[in-house]
């Protein structure tokens, strides 16, 4: 495994510990993705990230990092990952901002890394 997918796999954990905090939308989201359905998890974290809703936000970034790689029917976006994962940095996920970085990083997004990541 890379050393890319295991940063993103621990961002994933913490994420998902963090659930209890979360709004209904995501947590139904969640459900859907211990079930292994990630395809409703995905339309049900968008719901919810439109909302603003930072959890989901950053399981949207994952999820769309990683894509069918690891969720099944989930296309592979690194564009819309980073924006995902910025968005979740933004409304108070500070792992979503390493997150982002590692993804910026990935996409070779030289002005982005050179103004927000370490």
């Amino acid at each position: 495994m890379s050393r890319f997918a295991r940063t993103l796999l621990l961002a994933l954990g913490l994420a998902a510990a963090s659930a209890s905090a979360a709004q209904p939308g995501f947590q139904q989201g969640m459900q859907a993705y211990e079930r292994g359905d990630f395809v409703q998890a995905q339309r049900l974290f968008l719901e919810a990230a439109r909302q603003g809703d930072a959890h989901a936000q950053e399981m949207l970034g994952l999820m769309y990092a990683f894509g069918t790689e690891i969720y099944r029917g989930v296309p592979r976006d690194l564009f819309a990952a980073a924006q995902w994962l910025d968005r979740a940095a933004a409304n108070g996920r500070p792992g979503a901002r390493y997150l982002y970085c590692a993804v910026a990083r990935k996409e070779d997004l030289r002005a982005t890394i050179a103004s927000y990541c370490f």
